[in-house]
């Protein structure tokens, strides 16, 4: 994973933090990202009428390759 090609956006909540990784080719990494912070491999994908039609494949895509039950 290389943050050097992406911009990345923390969003500091209480004991709940996360990053945002934006850039283009971020969702080629998306699925070993998302397991590297997973405690189990497992995930509920939660999109909307305008963004899912265009992702969500993609994602539950690459979440399966990297091992995630989505």
């Amino acid at each position: 994973m290389n943050d050097a090609q992406f911009d990345v956006a923390p969003v500091a909540l209480a004991g709940r933090s996360y990053d945002v990784v934006i850039g283009a080719g971020a969702l080629v990494e998306a699925g070993t990202r998302i397991r590297a912070a997973l405690r189990r491999p497992r995930a509920i994908l939660v999109t909307d009428d305008n963004v899912g039609p265009h992702y969500a494949a993609a994602v539950c895509a690459r979440l399966a390759a990297a091992g995630v039950a989505v």
